[in-house]
């Protein structure tokens, strides 16, 4: 982070530091450290929703429904807290941290992998510049391969 007054040279050195250059800098900084807050942050709410709903601790704040709580206490449908949940169970913690800026639906979608597939799938996949559908896609032929061989091996 750059200070006001602490002048640090920009990757050009021909050019001189500028306002907007230290404005630069500033704005890059905190981006970047909001984006891993954001990181954790979802890793952390996957995780509350699944113990919220795991011990019916939504029945201590006077909801007879974990569908209940989630929609009036977040705003979220049942099915996106199931989304999450989901995540949670089946992506390691490491993997949603480092992949936390692809989106839940991404990640939604490759927990609905074996650990062999998601590799298969992020090794040869730029997943931030990858669409849902694309990514979908992507699964479908994956899992079409897989039944191919696995009744050519049956034949």
């Amino acid at each position: 982070m750059i200070i006001p007054g602490l002048r640090t040279p920009p990757a050009d050195t021909e050019k001189a530091v500028t306002d907007d250059y230290v404005k630069a800098v500033n704005l890059n900084y905190h981006i970047k450290a909001a984006a891993q807050v954001a990181q954790q942050s979802l890793y952390e709410m996957c995780k509350g929703f699944k113990e919220m709903r795991d011990s019916k601790l939504y029945k201590e704040l006077g909801y007879s429904t974990f569908e209940d709580y989630c929609e009036q206490e977040t705003g979220f449908k049942r099915s996106q807290a199931y989304n999450y949940i989901k995540v949670i169970e089946k992506l390691p913690e490491d993997f949603v941290h480092s992949s936390g800026q692809i989106g839940v639906k991404k990640l939604y979608l490759l927990s609905s992998l074996s650990e062999e597939e998601r590799t298969e799938i992020t090794e040869k996949t730029d997943l931030e510049s990858t669409s849902v559908r694309e990514l979908e896609q992507q699964i479908r032929q994956i899992r079409a391969e897989k039944d191919k061989a696995v009744a050519d091996k049956s034949a």
